[in-house]
């Protein structure tokens, strides 16, 4: 692909997305996308008292996601294919890493 090992390394170095959130927070951005919730919270309560509140709900134990069967299937079927196309291009071992290999 022609890119600068040392480059990328470089921009990558730290860098995070999609960071997962607390189950607590997360469950607060649900309730507040529901219609009758929708309010900005420092129209409500002062900043300070948002700011702890919210570092609150921040903190503790990150949320999971739950993928249902039909889903972890489809896409199963998706990458199979292309994970065997790179096994046998490049003599790699993916069943040792449980990667989804059927045709």
């Amino acid at each position: 692909m022609d890119i600068n090992y040392d480059e990328t390394l470089t921009l990558l170095l730290n860098k995070r997305e999609n960071t997962s959130v607390s189950k607590k927070y997360n469950l607060y951005r649900k309730i507040r996308r529901k219609k009758p919730f929708q309010f900005e919270l420092s129209k409500v309560v002062p900043e300070v008292i948002k700011n702890k509140m919210l570092n609150k709900l921040k903190s503790g134990k990150k949320g999971e996601v739950q993928i249902n069967k039909y889903w972890v299937n489809q896409l199963k079927k998706y990458y199979s294919v292309s994970n065997l196309e790179l096994e046998e291009k490049y003599g790699l071992n993916l069943k040792k890493y449980n990667y989804p290999m059927f045709k």
